[in-house]
Formats: structure tokens, C-alpha cells, sequence
């Protein structure tokens, strides 16, 4: 498997997150990563910013996600 973007959004007009599954050594890897755009190349390149785990790790990423979603809604109740 070569790095397969599976979703991506803008976060700016200059950046955007982009969500890769990859595979080394014959695991699968999950990496979140922000890009920016390069006016040099005409393309958005990596940061240095972002997030690699193993695939087997993403139901723990997934449950806490939902808990700041949750604490998010909360928060907005009480207001």
C-alpha cells in the first residue's frame, strides 16, 4: 500500500489536514498531518505537525474524539 489519502480538509486558505493510512515493515500506519502551500512549488508539502500511530490504535483515538465532541456539547448547554 502506498500513502493512501483518505480524507483531507482545509484548515486555511494556506493550510489543510490530511488524513493517510501507509504501510511499513508490513504494518499499517495512520498519519494526520497539516500541509501548507508551498508558493516555491505550486503544492501543498508536510509539516512537521501532525500524528502517526498504528492501526490498532485507532479505536482508542476514535473513543476519545468522541469524548471532546461530547465535552464540546456539554459546554455549549451550559452557556
Amino acid at each position: 500500500m502506498e500513502n493512501q489519502v483518505v480524507h483531507n480538509f482545509k484548515k486555511s486558505e494556506t493550510e489543510e489536514v490530511r488524513v493517510s493510512l501507509r504501510e511499513y515493515k508490513e504494518k499499517t500506519y495512520v498519519d494526520i498531518r497539516l500541509f501548507f502551500f508551498s508558493e516555491r512549488d505550486q503544492e501543498f508539502r508536510p509539516t512537521r505537525k501532525g500524528l502517526t500511530f498504528g492501526a490498532e490504535f485507532l479505536g482508542e483515538l476514535k473513543r476519545g474524539l468522541e469524548r471532546v465532541e461530547y465535552g464540546i456539547s456539554e459546554a455549549a448547554l451550559q452557556q
